[in-house]
């Protein structure tokens, strides 16, 4: 029952955590992409990292392509997915460090909305972190010629660590006691 309930919390932490990140946006287009963060995870246990477009673009976003960086020594990808409400996107082989997922809409990719689903496995429990880096490399508008919003969109990348689950190791030095010291010296 306690795995199930941290389990939930696992995954429901995630969505709220993306609901308090808007982005309020002015009347110029732009926005944020964001990956959520993943804290404490055990050993061996997954964690989902979600991946927004939050902002206020137009004319909407219709295309996004980006990689996602991580270190693969602290967690390592076991699963991924698109969100099939924001678009289409192409399947993954390789989701090592550096993979590249897209994205594409001809209606509009929707904001504040997640977009992929990123499963990470922790591979360490010494409470190491890493941070899930996004590099966007297209960002576009669905007008024809589509614009180019890379320059009116920041990144909040992500952060994952594991929970710190090592024993401490406690080094015991025995005191001198003062009477043999004393003794010593009486001795010279």
């Amino acid at each position: 029952m306690k795995l199930t309930r941290l389990i939930t919390a696992g995954v429901i932490l995630p969505f709220l955590l993306a609901l308090c990140v808007v982005t309020t946006g002015a009347a110029a287009s732009g926005g944020t992409l964001v990956a959520t963060d993943a804290l404490e995870i055990k050993q061996g246990e997954d964690a989902h990292v979600l991946i927004f477009l939050n902002g206020s673009y137009e004319p909407a976003v219709a295309g996004i392509e980006l990689c996602v960086y991580y270190d693969d020594s602290v967690a390592e990808v076991t699963g991924f997915s698109g969100n099939p409400i924001a678009g289409t996107g192409v399947d993954i082989d390789d989701l090592s460090s550096g993979f590249s997922p897209s994205l594409a809409n001809p209606r509009g990719i929707p904001t504040e909305t997640w977009l992929w689903n990123i499963t990470f496995k922790a591979n360490e429990k010494d409470g190491s972190s890493m941070t899930i880096g996004l590099v966007p490399t297209v960002i576009s508008s669905k007008e024809i010629p589509p614009s180019d919003y890379l320059s009116v969109t920041s990144v909040q990348n992500g952060t994952f660590t594991t929970k710190d689950e090592e024993a401490p190791v406690i080094a015991l030095s025995m005191p001198t006691s003062v009477s043999s010291v004393q003794h010593r010296r009486h001795h010279h």
